[in-house]
Order: C-alpha cells, then structure tokens, then sequence
C-alpha cells in the first residue's frame, strides 16, 4: 500500500453537474469508476502536473467512444 501526499478533490454521487448550483446528477450506483477518475484527475491538478480541469461524465464517455473504440449510441449520455 502507498499512500501519496498532496489535496485532491473528492467527487461524490449527485455532484453538481456545472449547469447551476443546484443541478445535480444523479449517478449513483453506477458512476463510481468515473467520480473515482475525476478525483485522481484533480489529485494530478492541484499537484501543478496538469493545468486541464477535471472532465465531465460525459467527456469521459466521449473519450472513450473517440479514442477507446466504444459505441456511441451505447455509451454516450447513458447510465
């Protein structure tokens, strides 16, 4: 086990979805690989490893069906 120092963000189910602050999507029971994703995005950002900001679910499905080999009719936009 490792532990690594520095702040990250922690993104959790019903988080904000950037449309308003109280718009809120909901992904939970599904969405832990992405919300876990997003958190070790912004652990990289807030270390200045990267300046790009955290993605969306649906940027994170769009990356896959652009650069994974995903179908886009079964992934994008989907729960």
């Amino acid at each position: 086990m490792c532990l690594c120092p520095g702040e990250y963000e922690y993104y959790h189910y019903l988080q904000p979805t950037g449309t308003g602050r109280t718009d809120k999507y909901d992904d939970n029971g599904w969405g832990c690989a992405y919300r876990s994703l997003q958190s070790i995005i912004s652990w990289f950002r807030l270390q200045r490893y990267t300046s790009h900001p955290n993605p969306s679910h649906y940027q994170i499905q769009k990356t896959l069906v652009d650069h994974c080999g995903q179908e886009a009719d079964g992934l994008l936009g989907k729960k």
